[in-house]
C-alpha cells in the first residue's frame, strides 16, 4: 500500500505545474566552453531541431495569413485539431513550432491571437509546403 501512494505522490508531482515558467539551463556535460543547453518547465519536452524554425525562417513568415489551430489542422490533412494542440501542448507552443501533416504541408504556430468576431484569444499557425521552408 505504501508503494501505491508513493508512486501516487510522484505522479501528482510530476503533474503539477511548475512555479518557474522559463526554462532552467543545465550545464553540458562536455565542459565549461559549450553553450548551456535549455530544458523545457517540468512535464514538457523540448521538440526536435527539425520542428522548430530558426528565427530568420520564422520572421520570413510574417506576411503570410494565419488561421486557428481548427482550421490549420485541416489545412495540413489532420482529422481533427486535437492531433495539432497535442502536439503543441507536448512541446510547450514556441513560436516557431512546426507539425507536418500527411499531405506535405506544415502548419507553424505564431502565437495567440485575437478571434476574427472578437472574444477569447486563440492559438494561430501559418500553413505552408514543406519545400517552402527548405527554400528558406
Amino acid at each position: 500500500m505504501e508503494a501505491v501512494l508513493a508512486r501516487l505522490e510522484a505522479l501528482e508531482q510530476r503533474l503539477a505545474p511548475s512555479s518557474a515558467p522559463s526554462p532552467a539551463v543545465v550545464p553540458p556535460p562536455g565542459g565549461a566552453g559549450e553553450a548551456p543547453v535549455p530544458q523545457p518547465p517540468q512535464g514538457q519536452r523540448l521538440p526536435p531541431t527539425s520542428e522548430l524554425l530558426s528565427q530568420a525562417q520564422f520572421e520570413s513568415l510574417a506576411s503570410e495569413p494565419t488561421m486557428p489551430s481548427s482550421l490549420a489542422s485541416k489545412a495540413i490533412g489532420l482529422r481533427s485539431a486535437t492531433s495539432l494542440a497535442n502536439h503543441g501542448a507536448r512541446y510547450g507552443y514556441r513560436p516557431g513550432l512546426c507539425k507536418t501533416g500527411p499531405n506535405g504541408l506544415v502548419a507553424i504556430y505564431t502565437g495567440l491571437g485575437p478571434a476574427q468576431g472578437g472574444g477569447k484569444e486563440r492559438r494561430l499557425w501559418i500553413v505552408v509546403s514543406a519545400q517552402r521552408l527548405e527554400q528558406g
